[in-house]
């Protein structure tokens, strides 16, 4: 099968591409939305929507699962997480008030933060880019560009509240940039003073606009999001350093806030068997100086190097864990593999990615897709059994929903209110109850109960499902083959 292009900043699918439709940039996480046979295409496509940019074009493949199953190019945006878990409201009042708010969230939460991290919120941004403007801004033009922002987040000198600044600046800069109208042209070399005075601004604005709100609160969300990240981070390769298969597990995996879900849900996948575990170990070499190669299963004659994960790497992409950097260093040498010249490896990460991709790269196999509009239950009975006594990797996927771009669905799934548009692992089966075990690479988001609150009262990511419950939610299953 031939692989999307590695592209980061462009929506592209593989070329032979026949359908195309608008999406935008969204804020905050990605969305997974698997290609269709033929006649599904019209139906097996989501949109993302943002208020403040314009629509790029993206191609969704439209091969035929009949001819080429296993094998079917998926179009991915997850939906943004504060879309989808709307409870991410922190308001726009004073920052006393802010910091309140949060704090009772943070309380209220299962991230359990070191002492000493601070408690950041969107007022704090002034202060910050202040502090470290001359750091950022290289070529002092005024401008702290794209390149100048990717150059600080590879830089292991910016640490703490510093990174987290980073995290900001590099996930939001486009809507910082549009705030301000201080350049000739379009808004796009880089954000400004003007820029980050402007959203000041917008803090003690009586009415903001959705789209102003939409920033802050998701601004808001990075910060403790980071705050967690960083502070629960062990700096070492494996936790425990005398047993690294004891720090290998899928709870350690957590999304950051890139489209790789395909990457990340696989990796989970493998980290849920013995013999999965002992391949993540086997794929990194701890050079002793600070650096790691990275050999992955799919790619033998292609290693590549990287550096340990810095604080802003922590802050934006795979999380930190108090398991150790190494989905970190997996995540950012998947980034380097995809195209290594770029200044931040993660760049070269496709922002969304076929539901193959992450099986491929990371087992060297072969991989099978089935589409559960297509596949008996008996027969998807018959191969979770087999795969998970087998030790295999699985994962599923589920279609982004017709016309969430445009705000006519909530980016949930009907039946047990999960997000759509996003991939999962399969991390165990029972076959004689024919109940999954199933896991979120955010680490959260799952089926919800009153007030929305995690059915099982914990959400971590972690669900149970009978299998006739999963039909009603997923769109596909896929199986790394012996």
């Amino acid at each position: 099968m031939s692989q999307l292009d590695c592209y980061a900043a462009t929506e592209t699918d593989e070329p032979g591409a026949l359908l195309a439709i608008d999406t935008e940039e969204s804020l905050g996480r990605q969305a997974f939305m698997p290609g269709a046979s033929e006649f599904l295409r019209d139906f097996a496509h989501s949109f993302q929507h943002d208020q403040k940019h314009l629509p790029g074009l993206a191609l969704v493949d439209s091969t035929s699962a009949m001819e080429k199953a296993g094998s079917s190019p998926a179009r991915a945006r997850d939906s943004a997480e504060s879309s989808s878990q709307n409870a991410d409201k922190e308001g726009q009042g004073s920052s006393t008030v802010e910091r309140e708010a949060i704090a009772i969230e943070q309380e209220n939460s299962d991230s359990k933060v070191k002492a000493g991290d601070s408690l950041l919120v969107a007022s704090d941004i002034q202060s910050l880019v202040d502090k470290n403007f001359g750091r950022l801004d290289l070529d002092g033009d005024g401008f702290i560009s794209p390149k100048e922002l990717d150059a600080a987040t590879v830089n292991k000198d910016f640490q703490g509240d510093d990174a987290r600044l980073i995290a900001v600046l590099k996930e939001h800069r486009h809507d910082l940039e549009e705030l301000s109208n201080d350049e000739w042209g379009p808004e796009n070399d880089g954000v400004t003073r003007a820029d980050i005075a402007k959203f000041s601004e917008l803090l003690s604005k009586a009415k903001p606009s959705k789209s102003e709100e939409h920033l802050i609160d998701d601004i808001n969300r990075i910060l403790r999001d980071s705050q967690a990240s960083i502070g629960n981070a062990s700096r070492e390769l494996f936790a425990n350093k005398d047993n690294p298969i004891a720090s290998i597990n899928p709870e350690a995996i957590k999304q950051g806030e890139i489209g790789d879900c395909y990457f990340l849900g696989a990796l989970a996948a493998l980290a849920s068997s013995p013999q999965g575990k002992e391949s993540i170990k086997n794929m990194i070499k701890d050079n002793g100086n600070g650096t790691y190669t990275v050999t992955f299963p799919g790619a033998k004659d292609k290693p590549v190097t990287v550096e340990a994960p810095t604080d802003a790497e922590l802050a934006r992409y795979a999380q930190g864990s108090a398991d150790g950097t190494w989905p970190a260093v997996l995540e950012k040498a998947y980034g380097k593999y995809c195209n290594a010249k770029n200044i931040d490896p993660h760049e070269g990460i496709p922002d969304g990615g076929t539901e193959e991709m992450g099986l491929e790269i990371l087992t060297g196999r072969s991989v099978d897709t089935d589409y559960l509009t297509l596949t008996r239950k008996e027969t998807t009975h018959r191969k979770l059994a087999e795969a998970m006594k087998d030790g295999r990797p699985v994962t599923a996927g589920i279609y982004g929903e017709i016309g969430e771009g445009f705000g006519l669905s909530d980016g949930k799934t009907d039946d047990a209110g999960i997000p759509s548009g996003h991939l999962y692992t399969i991390e165990a089966y029972d076959p004689a109850t024919r109940t999954l075990t199933i896991r979120n690479p955010w680490g959260k988001g799952e089926p919800t109960a009153v007030l929305g609150m995690a059915k099982d009262g914990e959400n971590d990511g972690v669900f149970k499902m009978s299998l006739d419950e999963f039909y009603k939610n997923f769109s596909s299953v896929s199986y790394a083959e012996k």
